[in-house]
């Protein structure tokens, strides 16, 4: 009589292989680019609060090399321009600074990594983000940011992947505008 191998042995160890294997590419498993999801790094040095611009020109948002698809750079333009206002400065038009308008200083945004691949489960987008304002002398302000955006979100946005691209656009502008110095408009 010859000995067969036991299909059961194998099926242990394959069993737990595809199972550590789908917990990673599905999510399950925190990745290490996940690690550090509140970080915050301010630039050290700084001269904003010298320069004290008023005119704020919000750049096109830029993409760094993203892995896990695009980000709604648009939208985050956008809710750049209006959160400006809240801390006293005065954006400039957007089509004015798209054609190479005069201004104080300008906003540049790059965002790094824009990781939806928890929508479609809870909600949530993963970003990392750096901001520099700058005039013609060089940097006066920088921050770089990570960020686990619309963790409180429920209802449609888990459904709806655009939805909550939108709302994290917003979110991601919203933290960047928290860590910018208010305006001293008494200056």
């Amino acid at each position: 009589m010859a000995l067969r191998p036991s299909i059961h042995i194998l099926r242990v160890p394959v069993a737990a292989l595809a199972l550590v294997l789908a917990c990673v590419l599905g999510g399950c498993v925190t990745p290490e680019h996940r690690a550090d999801a509140e970080a915050t790094e301010f630039m050290t040095a700084t001269g904003l609060d010298q320069v004290n611009p008023a005119d704020i020109a919000v750049a096109p948002v830029m993409l760094a090399m993203l892995e896990d698809g695009d980000a709604p750079t648009a939208a985050v333009r956008q809710a750049l321009y209006e959160g400006l206002i809240d801390r006293l400065y005065s954006p400039l038009p957007l089509d004015w600074v798209d054609q190479g308008g005069d201004r104080d200083a300008v906003l540049k945004v790059r965002i790094l990594m824009w990781d939806t691949s928890k929508v479609a489960y809870d909600g949530t987008i993963f970003a990392r983000a750096e901001a520099r304002v700058s005039n013609a002398d060089g940097n006066l302000w920088g921050v770089d940011i990570t960020r686990v955006l619309n963790d409180d979100v429920s209802g449609p946005n888990r459904d709806t992947p655009e939805l909550a691209e939108r709302s994290a656009a917003r979110d991601l502008a919203a933290e960047l505008l928290a860590l910018l110095p208010e305006r001293n408009p008494l200056r």
